[in-house]
C-alpha cells in the first residue's frame, strides 16, 4: 500500500515528460496496474490496463501478440467487473490475434 502514490508519481512525471501514449509509460503502468490486480482491484485495474493496451497498441499495433497477456487480463477484470459482453469482445480479439500470428511449428 506504501508503493501505489510512488507508483502513481511515476506514471504521472512520465506521463508529463513523454505524453499520454508513450512507450515510456510502460513499465510505471504495469507496476500500477499489477498492483491493482493484485489487490483485486478491478475496478482500478480496469481503466489503468486499458491505458497500458491503448501505449503498447500504438508502439506494437492492434494486431500484436504482444498485446495477449494484457488483453487476457482485461478480459478477466470485464468479467470481475460483470461486463460479461465486452469481456467477450475482448476474447474474440484475443483468439484472431492468436490466430494469425501463433502458428504451430
Amino acid at each position: 500500500a506504501k508503493a501505489e502514490p510512488y507508483l502513481l508519481r511515476a506514471e504521472r512525471i512520465d506521463e508529463a515528460l513523454y505524453g499520454s501514449d508513450s512507450i515510456g509509460l510502460v513499465i510505471p503502468l504495469s507496476s500500477v496496474c499489477g498492483l491493482y490486480d493484485h489487490w483485486g482491484k478491478a475496478d482500478q485495474f480496469e481503466p489503468c490496463n486499458r491505458h497500458l493496451l491503448a501505449v503498447l497498441e500504438k508502439q506494437y499495433g492492434a494486431n500484436s501478440p504482444v498485446l495477449a497477456p494484457v488483453l487476457t487480463k482485461e478480459s478477466q477484470a470485464l468479467r470481475s467487473l460483470g461486463r460479461a459482453d465486452d469481456a467477450e469482445a475482448v476474447e474474440k480479439r484475443l483468439t484472431s490475434i492468436r490466430a494469425a500470428t501463433m502458428r504451430p511449428n
